[in-house]
Protein backbone atom coordinates (compact mmCIF):
# COMPACT_ATOMS: atom_id res chain seq x y z
CA UNK A 1 0.00 0.00 0.00
CA UNK A 2 3.03 2.27 -0.03
CA UNK A 3 1.92 4.75 -2.65
CA UNK A 4 0.26 8.14 -2.70
CA UNK A 5 -3.51 8.15 -3.12
CA UNK A 6 -5.58 11.17 -4.03
CA UNK A 7 -5.84 11.91 -0.29
CA UNK A 8 -2.11 11.78 0.35
CA UNK A 9 0.17 9.14 1.84
CA UNK A 10 -2.14 6.62 3.50
CA UNK A 11 -3.82 3.29 2.95
CA UNK A 12 -6.22 3.30 -0.03
CA UNK A 13 -8.65 1.40 2.19
CA UNK A 14 -9.28 4.71 3.94
CA UNK A 15 -10.94 6.07 0.81
CA UNK A 16 -13.56 3.34 1.13
CA UNK A 17 -16.05 2.37 -1.52
CA UNK A 18 -16.85 6.04 -2.21
CA UNK A 19 -13.82 5.92 -4.53
CA UNK A 20 -14.63 4.06 -7.75
CA UNK A 21 -11.04 2.82 -7.95
CA UNK A 22 -11.58 0.50 -4.97
CA UNK A 23 -15.17 -0.58 -5.55
CA UNK A 24 -14.41 -3.45 -7.93
CA UNK A 25 -12.81 -6.12 -5.67
CA UNK A 26 -15.26 -8.86 -4.75
CA UNK A 27 -16.62 -8.99 -1.22
CA UNK A 28 -17.41 -12.42 0.19
CA UNK A 29 -20.08 -12.98 2.83
CA UNK A 30 -20.65 -15.84 5.24
CA UNK A 31 -24.16 -16.93 6.22
CA UNK A 32 -23.67 -18.70 9.57
CA UNK A 33 -27.17 -20.24 9.54
CA UNK A 34 -28.08 -20.62 5.85
CA UNK A 35 -30.96 -23.02 6.51
CA UNK A 36 -32.53 -20.60 8.98
CA UNK A 37 -31.70 -17.13 7.74
CA UNK A 38 -30.35 -15.18 4.76
CA UNK A 39 -28.56 -12.85 7.18
CA UNK A 40 -24.82 -12.52 6.58
CA UNK A 41 -22.46 -12.63 9.54
CA UNK A 42 -23.11 -9.70 11.86
CA UNK A 43 -20.82 -9.16 14.83
CA UNK A 44 -21.96 -8.26 18.34
CA UNK A 45 -21.01 -4.77 19.65
CA UNK A 46 -18.74 -6.37 22.26
CA UNK A 47 -16.67 -8.10 19.56
CA UNK A 48 -13.28 -6.42 19.25
CA UNK A 49 -10.61 -7.11 16.63
CA UNK A 50 -7.36 -5.29 17.51
CA UNK A 51 -5.66 -3.46 14.67
CA UNK A 52 -2.86 -5.98 14.96
CA UNK A 53 -1.74 -8.53 17.57
CA UNK A 54 0.38 -6.80 20.16
CA UNK A 55 -1.35 -3.44 19.76
CA UNK A 56 -1.99 -3.43 23.50
CA UNK A 57 1.76 -2.98 23.98
CA UNK A 58 2.04 0.38 22.21
CA UNK A 59 2.96 3.36 24.41
CA UNK A 60 -0.12 5.05 25.84
CA UNK A 61 -2.42 2.16 24.92
CA UNK A 62 -4.90 3.19 27.61
CA UNK A 63 -5.75 6.27 25.55
CA UNK A 64 -6.71 4.17 22.51
CA UNK A 65 -8.47 1.27 24.25
CA UNK A 66 -12.09 1.02 23.19
CA UNK A 67 -11.75 3.61 20.41
CA UNK A 68 -11.73 3.31 16.63
CA UNK A 69 -7.94 3.56 16.76
CA UNK A 70 -7.85 0.15 18.44
CA UNK A 71 -10.70 -1.77 16.82
CA UNK A 72 -10.54 -2.41 13.06
CA UNK A 73 -14.23 -3.34 12.76
CA UNK A 74 -15.39 -0.38 14.82
CA UNK A 75 -13.47 2.09 12.64
CA UNK A 76 -15.01 0.62 9.49
CA UNK A 77 -18.49 0.70 11.05
CA UNK A 78 -18.20 4.36 12.08
CA UNK A 79 -17.10 5.34 8.57
CA UNK A 80 -19.84 3.24 6.97
CA UNK A 81 -22.41 5.06 9.10
CA UNK A 82 -21.40 8.27 7.31
CA UNK A 83 -21.75 6.82 3.79
CA UNK A 84 -25.42 7.53 3.12
CA UNK A 85 -24.76 7.72 -0.62
CA UNK A 86 -23.50 4.11 -0.63
CA UNK A 87 -26.30 2.60 1.49
CA UNK A 88 -24.22 2.95 4.65
CA UNK A 89 -21.39 0.59 3.85
CA UNK A 90 -17.67 1.04 3.59
CA UNK A 91 -14.14 0.25 4.70
CA UNK A 92 -11.99 1.59 7.47
CA UNK A 93 -8.29 2.33 7.12
CA UNK A 94 -7.24 -0.98 8.66
CA UNK A 95 -7.04 -4.34 6.93
CA UNK A 96 -7.25 -7.43 9.16
CA UNK A 97 -3.90 -8.34 10.65
CA UNK A 98 -3.37 -11.77 12.24
CA UNK A 99 0.35 -11.58 13.02
CA UNK A 100 2.27 -9.08 15.12
CA UNK A 101 4.40 -7.13 12.61
CA UNK A 102 7.20 -6.85 15.20
CA UNK A 103 7.49 -10.65 15.33
CA UNK A 104 8.00 -10.60 11.57
CA UNK A 105 10.94 -8.20 11.84
CA UNK A 106 8.93 -5.10 10.86
CA UNK A 107 9.99 -2.17 13.01
CA UNK A 108 7.40 0.26 14.38
CA UNK A 109 7.66 3.99 13.83
CA UNK A 110 9.11 6.45 16.32
CA UNK A 111 5.83 6.50 18.28
CA UNK A 112 5.66 2.71 18.55
CA UNK A 113 2.96 2.13 15.90
CA UNK A 114 3.01 0.07 12.72
CA UNK A 115 2.12 1.64 9.39
CA UNK A 116 -1.16 0.69 7.72
CA UNK A 117 0.76 -1.09 4.96
CA UNK A 118 2.08 -3.48 7.62
CA UNK A 119 -1.41 -4.71 8.56
CA UNK A 120 -1.06 -7.95 6.62
CA UNK A 121 -3.07 -11.17 6.70
CA UNK A 122 -1.10 -14.42 6.62
CA UNK A 123 -2.96 -17.54 5.45
CA UNK A 124 -2.16 -20.92 6.92
CA UNK A 125 0.88 -22.43 5.24
CA UNK A 126 0.19 -25.48 3.12
CA UNK A 127 -2.36 -24.40 0.53
CA UNK A 128 -1.02 -24.64 -3.02
CA UNK A 129 -2.51 -21.55 -4.65
CA UNK A 130 -0.37 -22.05 -7.76
CA UNK A 131 -2.07 -25.31 -8.75
CA UNK A 132 -5.51 -24.29 -7.46
CA UNK A 133 -5.46 -21.09 -9.50
CA UNK A 134 -4.46 -22.82 -12.75
CA UNK A 135 -1.54 -20.54 -13.48
CA UNK A 136 -3.08 -17.17 -12.61
CA UNK A 137 -1.25 -17.23 -9.28
CA UNK A 138 2.50 -17.54 -9.77
CA UNK A 139 4.97 -19.31 -7.52
CA UNK A 140 6.58 -15.90 -6.85
CA UNK A 141 3.24 -14.57 -5.65
CA UNK A 142 2.77 -17.59 -3.38
CA UNK A 143 6.24 -17.17 -1.90
CA UNK A 144 5.55 -13.48 -1.29
CA UNK A 145 2.17 -14.33 0.26
CA UNK A 146 3.63 -16.77 2.79
CA UNK A 147 6.54 -14.46 3.58
CA UNK A 148 4.89 -11.04 3.74
CA UNK A 149 1.17 -11.82 3.81
CA UNK A 150 -1.67 -10.42 1.76
CA UNK A 151 -4.58 -8.13 2.57
CA UNK A 152 -8.16 -8.77 3.61
CA UNK A 153 -10.26 -5.65 4.13
CA UNK A 154 -13.39 -5.88 6.32
CA UNK A 155 -16.37 -4.50 4.38
CA UNK A 156 -18.77 -3.31 7.09
CA UNK A 157 -22.41 -2.24 6.90
CA UNK A 158 -24.16 0.31 9.10
CA UNK A 159 -27.68 -0.21 7.80
CA UNK A 160 -30.14 -2.81 6.52
CA UNK A 161 -29.64 -3.81 2.89
CA UNK A 162 -30.73 -6.89 0.92
CA UNK A 163 -29.12 -7.87 -2.38
CA UNK A 164 -28.43 -10.81 -4.68
CA UNK A 165 -25.01 -12.38 -4.81
CA UNK A 166 -23.40 -13.81 -7.94
CA UNK A 167 -25.36 -17.05 -7.53
CA UNK A 168 -28.81 -15.43 -7.32
CA UNK A 169 -28.93 -15.97 -3.56
CA UNK A 170 -30.36 -13.28 -1.32
CA UNK A 171 -27.92 -11.79 1.20
CA UNK A 172 -29.21 -9.61 4.01
CA UNK A 173 -27.09 -7.14 5.92
CA UNK A 174 -27.75 -5.13 9.03
CA UNK A 175 -25.82 -2.94 11.45
CA UNK A 176 -22.33 -4.45 11.85
CA UNK A 177 -22.64 -7.00 9.07
CA UNK A 178 -19.13 -7.85 7.84
CA UNK A 179 -18.01 -9.04 4.43
CA UNK A 180 -14.42 -9.84 3.48
CA UNK A 181 -12.67 -8.18 0.55
CA UNK A 182 -9.46 -10.10 -0.24
CA UNK A 183 -6.57 -8.45 -2.05
CA UNK A 184 -3.40 -9.75 -3.59
CA UNK A 185 0.25 -9.85 -2.46
CA UNK A 186 1.55 -6.31 -2.56
CA UNK A 187 5.01 -6.90 -4.03
CA UNK A 188 3.46 -7.80 -7.40
CA UNK A 189 1.93 -4.36 -7.90
CA UNK A 190 3.56 -1.58 -9.84
CA UNK A 191 2.74 1.03 -7.22
CA UNK A 192 3.71 3.95 -9.42
CA UNK A 193 1.88 2.76 -12.54
CA UNK A 194 -1.30 1.03 -11.46
CA UNK A 195 -3.39 -0.15 -14.43
CA UNK A 196 -7.16 0.27 -14.19
CA UNK A 197 -9.12 -2.40 -12.38
CA UNK A 198 -11.35 -4.68 -14.40
CA UNK A 199 -13.70 -7.55 -13.69
CA UNK A 200 -11.06 -10.19 -14.35
CA UNK A 201 -8.00 -8.46 -12.92
CA UNK A 202 -6.84 -6.77 -9.77
CA UNK A 203 -4.77 -3.79 -10.92
CA UNK A 204 -3.57 -5.89 -13.81
CA UNK A 205 -3.12 -9.10 -11.78
CA UNK A 206 -5.30 -11.99 -13.04
CA UNK A 207 -7.78 -12.81 -10.34
CA UNK A 208 -8.24 -16.27 -8.83
CA UNK A 209 -11.59 -17.25 -7.33
CA UNK A 210 -10.02 -19.95 -5.15
CA UNK A 211 -7.47 -17.55 -3.66
CA UNK A 212 -10.10 -14.94 -2.83
CA UNK A 213 -12.46 -17.46 -1.25
CA UNK A 214 -9.71 -19.12 0.78
CA UNK A 215 -8.43 -15.80 2.12
CA UNK A 216 -11.99 -14.76 2.99
CA UNK A 217 -12.66 -18.09 4.71
CA UNK A 218 -9.54 -17.83 6.87
CA UNK A 219 -10.32 -14.18 7.63
CA UNK A 220 -13.74 -15.17 8.97
CA UNK A 221 -12.14 -17.93 11.05
CA UNK A 222 -9.70 -15.37 12.45
CA UNK A 223 -12.56 -13.04 13.44
CA UNK A 224 -14.58 -15.89 14.96
CA UNK A 225 -11.64 -16.87 17.17
CA UNK A 226 -11.99 -13.66 19.20
CA UNK A 227 -14.15 -13.33 22.28
CA UNK A 228 -17.83 -12.54 21.56
CA UNK A 229 -17.16 -12.62 17.81
CA UNK A 230 -18.32 -16.13 16.90
CA UNK A 231 -21.78 -16.25 15.25
CA UNK A 232 -23.11 -18.34 18.14
CA UNK A 233 -21.80 -15.90 20.75
CA UNK A 234 -24.59 -13.45 20.01
CA UNK A 235 -27.16 -15.87 21.45
CA UNK A 236 -25.78 -15.54 24.96
CA UNK A 237 -26.73 -11.86 24.99
CA UNK A 238 -30.34 -12.50 23.97
CA UNK A 239 -33.13 -14.13 25.98
CA UNK A 240 -34.59 -16.74 26.00
CA UNK A 241 -31.16 -18.18 25.24
CA UNK A 242 -28.91 -18.79 28.21
CA UNK A 243 -25.35 -19.97 28.46
CA UNK A 244 -24.33 -22.39 31.17
CA UNK A 245 -20.88 -23.10 32.50
CA UNK A 246 -19.51 -25.03 35.44
CA UNK A 247 -17.83 -22.81 38.01
CA UNK A 248 -16.53 -23.47 41.50
CA UNK A 249 -18.48 -21.57 44.14
CA UNK A 250 -16.70 -19.89 47.03
CA UNK A 251 -17.54 -20.57 50.68
CA UNK A 252 -19.25 -17.19 50.89
CA UNK A 253 -21.44 -18.02 47.90
CA UNK A 254 -22.36 -21.40 49.40
CA UNK A 255 -23.30 -19.81 52.74
CA UNK A 256 -25.22 -17.09 50.93
CA UNK A 257 -27.18 -19.67 48.95
CA UNK A 258 -27.89 -21.65 52.15
CA UNK A 259 -29.18 -18.55 53.90
CA UNK A 260 -31.28 -17.66 50.86
CA UNK A 261 -32.78 -21.13 50.74
CA UNK A 262 -33.55 -21.01 54.47
CA UNK A 263 -35.22 -17.63 54.16
CA UNK A 264 -37.20 -18.87 51.17
CA UNK A 265 -38.44 -21.89 53.15
CA UNK A 266 -39.29 -19.67 56.11
CA UNK A 267 -41.24 -17.33 53.85
CA UNK A 268 -43.13 -20.25 52.37
CA UNK A 269 -44.09 -21.53 55.83
CA UNK A 270 -45.22 -18.07 56.87
CA UNK A 271 -47.37 -17.81 53.75
CA UNK A 272 -49.01 -21.25 53.89
CA UNK A 273 -48.71 -21.95 57.65
CA UNK A 274 -52.11 -20.52 58.67
CA UNK A 275 -53.84 -22.48 55.92
CA UNK A 276 -52.13 -25.70 57.02
CA UNK A 277 -53.11 -25.16 60.64
CA UNK A 278 -56.68 -24.41 59.62
CA UNK A 279 -56.82 -27.54 57.49
CA UNK A 280 -55.47 -29.63 60.34
CA UNK A 281 -58.05 -28.24 62.75
CA UNK A 282 -60.84 -28.96 60.27
CA UNK A 283 -59.52 -32.49 59.91
CA UNK A 284 -59.39 -33.02 63.67
CA UNK A 285 -62.91 -31.63 64.02
CA UNK A 286 -64.22 -34.03 61.40
CA UNK A 287 -62.61 -36.98 63.13
CA UNK A 288 -64.14 -36.01 66.52
CA UNK A 289 -67.59 -35.61 64.93
CA UNK A 290 -67.35 -38.99 63.25
CA UNK A 291 -66.21 -40.60 66.50
CA UNK A 292 -69.14 -39.10 68.41
CA UNK A 293 -71.62 -40.36 65.79
CA UNK A 294 -70.20 -43.84 66.00
CA UNK A 295 -70.42 -43.91 69.80
CA UNK A 296 -74.01 -42.71 69.66
CA UNK A 297 -74.95 -45.49 67.23
CA UNK A 298 -73.38 -48.10 69.54
CA UNK A 299 -75.41 -46.90 72.51
CA UNK A 300 -78.61 -47.13 70.52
Amino acid sequence: WNFTSRFGQRSPLYDGIASALYSTPTTYFHKPFPMLSQQAYTYHPTCKIPNYPGFQNVPGYEYYAGSVLENALLFAYELAAQNADTSFQGYGPYALCNKDPSELGIQPDEWGFHWLKDHNFHPAVGTDFVSQCSGSFSSEMQSDLYTNGGYVAPHVYAGSVSFYDGYEQVVKSNHRTVGMTPMYPKSNWDQHNLPPMSEGTFFGIPRCDFYERQMSKEAYEFVYSHENCHPCDGFKFNTPFHCETQVRKTAGEIIGLSVSNTLALFGLLVAVGPALIRALKIGEGSEETERAVNENEIRQ
